[in-house]
């Protein structure tokens, strides 16, 4: 039986929502594998450097196949070239062609030492990206230099090239990625490019976007004052410098698992009402009517039944929840984090190292904070990388 052109039309919309799925699936996966292998390349660059010989023959046999046409690139010995003008002096590394130190030369600290922006072995510079169905991170890679010129009273560029492999020993000097690093005589600005030459037949096909890290310490989220909205963190915080943070509560852990088991209950309710945590909450905030029962009416697929129930309890309409909820709380702010560590991350919490039992918002001390604080981020980074 030929298909009537209605059900040709169906069925390639199913097709076309079949293949954007799997395109936003595969834009997923790519971007936590750069996370992942970003993370890690951070975590190796903070470590306390080691200087060892290397035997260069053996370590490209191990990274040939992990880094392909950049093996050769992944051993070699760091040098470190100057890029000069009247007032900077920079030294740029060729492990992962960066700038490890920024001098500016017509100041001095306070002790008469040269004025360092920052300094070596605290920068990590990279650019991560899929080449040849393989993950590269430039930061790691080792650089080789090409003097554009190099005039302290005049205009001076330093080329940092990634070659590809030519061979098991040789580059491909018309195929790299370019560092170009240019400084005019007396001018404080520099001028930094980033070029792709000859790499197109590299670079895989499905990569839109190129990740640049740039950071020369670990940098930690904050909130910050504000009022530009009546709820969250900003007037939270602002009612919190005067003494009073009840507007930045902690919740026990038990309400979100309330929402979650809610959230979980959307296919019952697809077939019939059923009883949920939130119903009495419901009941209060939609003047005691059936919020159910139209939406199933309205959409008639599972799916987008479930979709239409997130829109209906959104996170404000979570937020109400455990703003309402909390009204029944009988712990204190340090009494839910402690039992939210002890339930989930007993084992983490042993290395913290205070009694995490004794912690009081007022009292504890801000070095105890920042290991409390250093702890999360830790678990946060974790889940990044799942």
């Amino acid at each position: 039986m030929t298909p009537s052109k209605e059900e040709k039309e169906a069925f390639r919309h199913q097709q076309d929502s079949i293949a954007q799925i799997n395109r936003v699936q595969d834009s997923i996966t790519l971007v936590r594998l750069i996370e992942q292998h970003r993370q890690d390349s951070i975590r190796i660059a903070n470590e306390p450097a080691q200087t060892t010989e290397t035997n260069t023959d053996e370590l490209t046999d191990v990274n040939r196949d992990k880094l392909g046409i950049f093996a050769n690139s992944s051993v070699g010995n760091e040098e470190l070239f100057v890029l000069e003008s009247e007032k900077l002096k920079l030294r740029i590394s060729s492990k992962g062609g960066k700038i490890v130190s920024v001098q500016l030369k017509e100041f001095q600290t306070y002790d008469t030492l040269p004025l360092n922006l920052f300094n070596p072995g605290k920068t990590y510079f990279g650019l991560t990206f899929f080449a040849s169905n393989r993950i590269i991170n430039t930061n790691e890679l080792f650089f080789q230099p090409v003097w554009v010129n190099n005039s302290v009273n005049g205009s001076g560029s330093l080329s940092m090239r990634l070659y590809t492999d030519a061979s098991e020993s040789g580059y491909d000097e018309e195929k790299y990625i370019e560092f170009l690093y240019t400084l005019k005589g007396n001018d404080y600005m520099m001028d930094f490019d980033i070029n792709f030459v000859g790499m197109d037949q590299f670079v895989d096909q499905g990569t839109n976007f190129i990740d640049l890290t740039w950071n020369s310490e670990k940098v930690y989220p904050a909130a910050r004052y504000s009022d530009r909205v009546g709820f969250g963190t900003g007037p939270a915080m602002l009612k919190g410098k005067d003494g009073d943070w009840s507007g930045y509560p902690v919740y026990p852990f038990e309400y979100f698992d309330e929402v979650k088991f809610n959230y979980d209950l959307f296919s019952d309710l697809f077939l019939k009402d059923v009883v949920t945590p939130l119903d009495e909450f419901i009941q209060q905030k939609f003047g005691n009517q059936n919020i159910w029962q139209p939406l199933r009416e309205n959409f008639k697929t599972k799916e987008n039944f479930i979709q239409a129930c997130h829109h209906k309890l959104d996170g404000f309409r979570i937020f109400q929840y455990l703003k309402w909820r909390n009204s029944e709380n009988n712990f204190s702010d340090e009494e839910n984090l402690i039992r939210f560590l002890e339930k989930f991350y007993v084992e983490k919490i042993s290395s913290l190292g205070f009694d995490f039992k004794k912690l009081d918002f007022i009292k504890t001390s801000i070095q105890e904070f920042d290991e409390l604080r250093k702890l999360f981020v830790g678990i946060e980074e974790e889940y990044q990388k799942e």
